[in-house]
């Protein structure tokens, strides 16, 4: 099944919300503004790629110039671990 961009955005809208509520204190205090950075996905143990447009939406929720670039398909059965499903790059406050 296949979530409607609708969909995916309230998902993200109501994780974030509890997640990180009004901000990461942590973060804020300690990675500057201007701070950029690349990221990967990567998954630990065998499984399916599942999710990975979920997570570019709450990256992209955080800060919308945030690029998440897919490296392995929805659906995709990965037996060979560790595997990067997908590379973040943006501003490292929205990353991390």
């Amino acid at each position: 099944m296949e979530l409607t961009a609708q969909q995916i955005e309230r998902v993200v809208s109501v994780a974030l919300a509890e997640d990180v509520g009004s901000g990461d204190r942590t973060t804020e205090a300690i990675v500057p503004a201007d701070a950029a950075c690349e990221a990967l996905l990567v998954l630990e143990e065998p499984g399916i790629v599942c999710g990975v447009p979920v997570a570019a939406a709450a990256f992209q929720a955080l800060a919308a110039s945030v690029h998440v670039e897919p490296l392995l398909e929805e659906g995709a059965r990965v037996t060979d671990v560790p595997a990067v499903l997908a590379r973040i790059e943006g501003p490292a406050r929205a990353v991390l």
